[in-house]
């Protein structure tokens, strides 16, 4: 007799990697931030997004917290960052058609504070 085995499909993973740069002017430091991909589009339902500080970005810059635009929509998670705060990750449903800004808050070890909102699209299989 034999069994048949149902094999899932993989968990689809979507990798951002941020680069936050610092430059002063007139005397205060701000952060030129780069994404790549710099916007996301996510094709498959139940893509895992994975929002990570990459080097050369200087190793006091972490994700504070995380906000999503618009605030009530049923196809993101709560964010989850990691304790260095180097990652921050969000489930993303994907059943509808949307267009996200997730906001990503950072910090520095001199207490400088900068918001960047990076664009999420949901596409949706047909």
């Amino acid at each position: 007799m034999s069994t048949k085995t149902t094999v899932a499909a993989p968990t689809p993973f979507s990798n951002v990697f941020v680069i936050a740069i610092p430059f002063v002017e007139d005397g205060k430091t701000y952060y030129k931030t780069t994404f790549v991909p710099e916007k996301l589009r996510v094709l498959q339902p139940d893509t895992v997004i994975n929002y990570q500080l990459i080097s050369p970005t200087p190793t006091g810059v972490k994700i504070d917290s995380v906000t999503v635009k618009p605030e009530h929509s049923s196809q993101l998670s709560d964010p989850a960052i990691g304790d260095s705060g180097k990652l921050a990750v969000i489930i993303d449903a994907n059943t509808v058609a949307e267009k996200f800004n997730i906001t990503l808050h950072f910090s520095d070890t001199d207490g400088v504070k900068f918001d960047v909102d990076p664009e999420v699209s949901n596409e949706p299989p047909a």
